[in-house]
């Protein structure tokens, strides 16, 4: 993981209130999340990434948008976005897939994350074995799905 860490940032108009990290490289820090085996060290070094960026409210709910000021709110949530935009570029294709398909190892609907907060603790739900409810035959089985729909994909 070569790269330099250091990050420039552009102000927004507002200011610094919302400085935007204009380069990144997060696959030079931050490894691809391709199972449930490596969740645990992709959480760790993901945050990390986020944390040095000065972007952790972002994930850990301490930045929160506010509606009431247009310029503030596109400012917040075009980093918001950016954080998301890290977290979604780290995931294999099969994870991704999982993340934002409606077959999810928790048999519910379509995860519609707004925030990279919500994105996170979805990710947490998702992958994070220590939480697992779902015996292993049915997350084999749903894994079968998520494999057919990327082959599907591929022809």
């Amino acid at each position: 993981m070569g790269s330099s860490s250091n990050v420039n940032c552009t102000s927004s108009p507002l200011g610094d209130k919302y400085p935007y990290p204009t380069e990144f490289h997060v696959l030079d820090f931050v490894p691809k999340l391709s199972s449930e085996e490596n969740y645990k060290n992709w959480k760790k070094l993901m945050k990390d990434f986020i944390n040095r960026r000065g972007l952790i409210g972002f994930i850990d709910g301490t930045s929160t948008a506010e509606e009431s000021n247009q310029d503030d709110y596109m400012a917040w949530k075009r980093l918001d976005n950016l954080v998301q935009g890290w977290m979604l570029t780290t995931l294999s294709e099969e994870i991704r897939l999982q993340v934002l398909s409606e077959e999810t190892r928790l048999r519910v609907p379509s995860f519609k994350f707004k925030t990279a907060k919500e994105l996170w603790k979805g990710l947490k739900r998702i992958l994070d074995v220590t939480r697992s409810v779902l015996p292993e035959q049915e997350r084999l089985m749903s894994l079968t799905i998520i494999n057919s729909k990327i082959e599907d994909m591929e022809v």
